[in-house]
């Protein structure tokens, strides 16, 4: 199970003499047991952070998303985009000192720079990330709480995370994404040109389409 040179696995796996994708089969492991993308000390992590940040706009974003989406990843970082914008310091402290944010993280934040927290209990580090620029804040306005595993959680729209995993060279979670969620073209296009990876994005979905259009062939 070799990355060909533009990081695509090609290899066919057949259940019950049906050809899947190796990223179908990624999915169907998720959904026989969702655990394997998602530990329960993450989901504790994600539900304990997400309540510090109820009245903050967040959401979701990196290899974090892509597992919780339902690819099976070792995730060591979860990372959080968050809206500081109009938010006020001290509301900003009271909510964040629930997950132990010191206030010279809190300086931190505020000046625009990311910030990891690590708890021995937690077995995962959280990366708070203020957003920045006009693509951070479009991730965020695109948000949509979803509910994963009974937890409700506001996640980066899969288009953009497409963009961005592609744009970070993780072809793969690219691919995995592009091959099982629904995809709003649209919004793809016009996230990859905003982050300059329109040819990547665009040359990638068409190869995925290819290999799911080869392997429905195959089993016909």
């Amino acid at each position: 199970m070799v990355p060909k040179k533009d990081g695509l696995v090609r290899d066919i796996y057949y259940i019950d003499g049906k050809p899947y994708t190796k990223y179908e089969v990624e999915r169907l492991q998720s959904i026989l047991n969702p655990y394997s993308s998602v530990d329960k000390k993450m989901l504790k992590i994600l539900e304990e952070v997400s309540k510090a940040l109820a009245r903050i706009k967040y959401c979701v974003v990196g290899r974090a998303a892509v597992a919780l989406y339902g690819r099976p990843l070792l995730v060591e970082d979860i990372e959080f985009l968050i809206d500081l914008s109009g938010v006020e310091g001290h509301e900003l402290m009271n909510s964040l000192r629930k997950i132990e944010v010191s206030e010279d993280s809190l300086k931190r934040l505020i000046n625009g720079n990311k910030v990891t927290i690590e708890k021995p209990s937690w077995g995962h580090r959280v990366v708070l990330i203020p957003a920045t620029d006009e693509a951070q804040i479009m991730h965020l306005k695109g948000a949509k709480k979803t509910t994963i595993l009974g937890l409700k959680l506001y996640m980066i729209p899969p288009e953009d995370l497409i963009a961005r995993s592609i744009s970070h060279g993780n072809i793969e979670d690219a691919a995995y994404l592009l091959t099982n969620l629904e995809i709003d073209d649209e919004r793809l296009s016009l996230i990859s040109r905003f982050l300059g990876v329109e040819k990547q994005v665009r040359e990638l979905a068409e190869k995925v389409h290819q290999l799911k259009n080869q392997f429905k062939e195959a089993s016909q």
